[in-house]
């Protein structure tokens, strides 16, 4: 355990502190660079719609206490990332209209936040190299790519969730400060339940409550530090007056059948014997593989490496077991924690590295072949962006031979780092060709233009057993999604033409049935088809 100096300790020898700040400062940017390339040009996808198309409909009401999408209550989430988004394009002078950038902007800024309380609770809980490779292969993570680009709640919530676990490691490792620490840490806890759910941070509470009773010496001290009282007493004044204004515009019943309602906490066993959080949610840390094999191995080998971990350790190996009894599994369930579960890959590697510097170049040479590979597919995307693309990798490499000579009296990071801005500029490159996002999200967008174009506002259309959600967003009108024949049949009444969105298995049964004409789009490579239809005239 080591204590926040002013110095970056490395190898036996001290550094320039400015030299740590400068390349902390290159993260930031890095990570900015990646998350806004394309931030509002890329099409949202059906969960980014339901934060956009949710803030907008609450704009629009005058609303910002029942979260409100399609014509109905949306009481899936919490408010808060609806609210943060509300307010970015508030200050934009949008609203009532959201643009893509709008609550994609919330994410890059949450990505950022997560990056700096990672490397936070790297000096907290080790030290300055540590604190800095764990924010290195972070900021070049899959799981900060990805979500930096999504207007999903989820990293806003693991941005509060890692603060929440900052405050707490600092609470029990600082304990001449620890009621600040401790405010922040239940202050971030209100927040997060506001943004998603109780959930991951009660894990974290549980899972951290072994190591802080080891570093407190006792229960009662533990207690002491925790203050759960006026920590419960914090959240509940966060999160409780929201609740109440909610149930006066909604029934009891609505409220507790639905997600806000805990529907999806029920316990379930079906997929238990898939061990899925063992191994899945490791696909955030792409493209670390190697880190990642080095660590499963060492922490079964060595227990003092176990035991250095454990306030980190614990909720990740909490939140894996209780996710495991979930209704549903999602890898990304376990973002709230990929900081720590960052540097649960680093600190192997840091001590690997230091102690048997010839094996860890093979490793090394290993993770520079898988890196080189992902910059080799980003060359082959190259054509659709081409100057863009260029940019970027040029940029990748820039920083990593500027990070090799700043840190090349130090052989750990001096192989790392250029890996991380490599794989920073080549995800750029990545999002600047496009090339990972599917072409159906342009295509469903071009004929949700379409239909606007040739159903005007006062003429219903209707989502066939397809998903409305991109079709209300784009087209700026509610849509209902209608689950079969039978039901839409209500909505068909002579002469009334109706549009409809539907699949092309579904087509021949409407023509048995109905007058239906298939409309010609532009959008040749949409999954949908876009039809009037009308009731047959009697013979």
């Amino acid at each position: 355990m080591v204590t926040l100096t002013s110095t970056v300790v490395q190898g036996g020898a001290v550094s320039d502190e400015r030299r740590w700040q400068q390349t902390l400062i290159a993260f930031v940017l890095a990570v900015c660079v990646m998350g806004l390339v394309r931030i509002d040009s890329v099409p949202l996808d059906s969960h980014e719609i339901f934060v956009a198309g949710t803030v907008r409909a609450m704009s629009e009401r005058d609303d910002w206490v029942l979260p409100w999408f399609n014509g109905a209550p949306r009481l899936n989430k919490p408010p808060l990332s609806y609210w943060a988004a509300g307010g970015v394009a508030a200050l934009a002078g949008d609203l009532p209209d959201v643009r893509p950038w709008h609550v994609r902007a919330v994410s890059v800024a949450a990505g950022i936040g997560i990056l700096l309380c990672t490397i936070a609770l790297g000096l907290t809980l080790f030290d300055a190299r540590t604190a800095l490779l764990a924010g290195a292969l972070l900021g070049s993570s899959a799981g900060i790519f990805s979500f930096i680009h999504d207007a999903r709640p989820d990293l806003l919530y693991a941005f509060f969730t890692t603060l929440m676990l900052l405050g707490l490691a600092r609470a029990v490792l600082r304990p001449t400060t620890a009621r600040w620490w401790m405010g922040l840490a239940w202050l971030a806890c209100g927040l997060a339940i506001l943004t998603k759910g109780p959930q991951l941070p009660l894990m974290v509470l549980v899972g951290a409550l072994p190591a802080c009773r080891r570093y407190a010496g006792s229960w009662r001290a533990c207690l002491r530090v925790l203050q759960p009282l006026p920590g419960a007493a914090l959240v509940a004044f966060l999160c409780v007056p929201w609740w109440w204004a909610l149930s006066l515009r909604l029934s009891t019943v609505q409220v507790e059948t639905s997600q806000l309602g805990g529907q999806l906490l029920v316990p379930s066993l079906s997929h238990l014997a898939e061990l899925y959080y063992t191994y899945r949610p490791l696909q955030l840390t792409l493209p670390w593989i190697f880190p990642a094999g080095l660590a499963l191995i060492a922490y079964a080998r060595a227990k003092s490496l176990r035991s250095d971990v454990l306030l980190l350790a614990g909720p990740v190996l909490t939140a894996a077991v209780l996710l495991s009894f979930g209704q549903q599994y999602r890898y990304f369930y376990l973002l709230p924690l990929i900081g720590p579960l960052v540097l649960l890959l680093v600190r192997p590697l840091m001590v690997f590295e230091d102690r048997a510097v010839a094996r860890a170049r093979g490793i090394w040479l290993c993770q520079v072949l898988v890196v080189l590979a992902c910059l080799a597919w980003v060359l082959t995307q190259i054509a659709a962006a081409p100057r863009t693309v260029a940019a970027c990798l040029v940029a990748g490499i820039a920083g990593g031979l500027w990070s090799y000579w700043l840190w090349r009296d130090d052989i750990c990071l001096r192989r790392w780092l250029p890996l991380a801005f490599l794989m920073m500029g080549g995800w750029a490159g990545a999002a600047a060709s496009g090339a990972v996002w599917n072409a159906e999200r342009y295509a469903d967008q071009a004929l949700a233009d379409e239909a606007a174009h040739l159903f005007p506002p006062g003429q219903p259309v209707f989502a066939l057993g397809v998903s409305p959600t991109v079709f209300a967003w784009n087209m700026r009108r509610d849509i209902p999604g209608i689950p079969d024949l039978a039901t839409l049949a209500r909505y068909i009444r002579a002469p009334s033409t109706v549009g409809v969105i539907t699949t092309p298995d579904l087509v021949p049964s409407l023509e048995r049935d109905y007058g239906v004409e298939v409309i010609e789009t532009q959008t040749k490579s949409s999954a949908y088809r876009l039809l009037r239809v009308q009731p047959r005239e009697p013979p």
